[in-house]
């Protein structure tokens, strides 16, 4: 069993030499089994856990206690990258983890384009042009009325 320290919600920015999670929503502490940790465990905590339903681009990890600039990252869904961090694991009795996600696709705020205007369509009350069909249809409709009115009389 190994201790996590799973930081989520922010993104990883390189400064200088070292590097800082910024806008980082929340951490919880997991026990996990060594050899459980995988790229969709990490999914599933994200989603389950940290209520984030956006995909993850990279998966930082690092000794706790240790600095940042010694921070790696798995970006794959591979069981072999994920390797890295149970060799990690191995060595030290608890890990930082810092999900990113990929929200390039929710950065911007989605652009609503007006339907177009075409005077074709338009609630306007000038004369709306119909086709022969609807005008013979109309036709045949008061042809129907006349005949009804007459047989009344």
């Amino acid at each position: 069993m190994i201790n996590l320290n799973i930081h989520f919600g922010g993104f990883m920015e390189k400064v200088g030499e070292d590097y800082v999670y910024k806008g980082e929503l929340g951490v919880t502490t997991v026990l996990w089994e060594l050899y459980d940790i995988s790229w969709n465990k990490v999914l599933q905590f994200s989603k389950e856990e940290a209520k984030i339903m956006a995909p993850i681009r990279f998966i930082w990890f690092k000794e706790a206690g240790k600095e940042m600039k010694t921070m790696n990252y798995v970006y794959d869904k591979n069981s072999d990258d994920m390797f890295l961090v149970i060799c990690l694991g191995k060595q030290a009795s608890e890990l930082e983890i810092f999900i990113e996600y990929d929200i390039s696709e929710h950065s911007e705020p989605p652009v609503i384009i007006p339907p177009l205007q075409c005077d074709e369509y338009s609630d306007s009350d000038g004369e709306v042009e119909r086709s022969r069909e609807e005008e013979e249809a109309e036709k045949s409709e008061d042809e129907l009325q006349e005949n009804v009115d007459e047989e009344a009389i």
